[in-house]
């Protein structure tokens, strides 16, 4: 029988402190922000009518606007990094909304076949209300299902 770890694989930074009701977190004064995100790892793409079938939500407890770029892996190039190529771009998604479907624009020299394939969802996180990018974005490492 295995034993169930209970601490942490990588320890806590050295100052963190629990959130606790006493002592909440309040917004910055300047700068800084929340991400909260809801996201499923695993993605589909139909070869036959492009569509991709994905979850992902952008909760309102978050205060930055987001763009998603469903990237791709292909082959890995003579310095071992993997080609990437971008199968979907999102249009800007505020707190509070979410997405399920985007439509695949695949650039026409790529070609994929049935079969499952590493890539990310690449995060470029905006200010809501100006608009000005965000210095933080993230990728989420992903399986993209290519169906036929």
């Amino acid at each position: 029988m295995s034993k169930i770890h209970t601490q942490p694989a990588v320890p806590a930074a050295g100052g963190a402190e629990d959130p606790s009701e006493e002592r909440a977190w309040h917004a910055c004064d300047q700068g800084g922000g929340s991400v909260t995100l809801n996201y499923s790892d695993k993605v589909s793409y139909s070869l036959s009518t492009g569509e991709i079938k994905l979850q992902f939500a952008n909760p309102g407890s978050s205060n930055h606007a987001l763009i998603i770029q469903l990237i791709v892996y292909g082959d890995v190039d003579a310095q071992g990094k993997a080609q990437e190529y971008l199968l979907a771009e999102s249009g800007v998604l505020k707190p509070g909304y979410q997405v399920e479907r985007l439509d695949g624009d695949l650039d026409s020299n790529i070609v994929l076949s049935q079969g499952v394939y590493k890539g990310v969802m690449r995060l470029l996180f905006y200010n809501p209300d100006t608009g000005e990018k965000s210095i933080v974005n993230t990728e989420i490492p992903v399986d993209i299902s290519v169906l036929s």
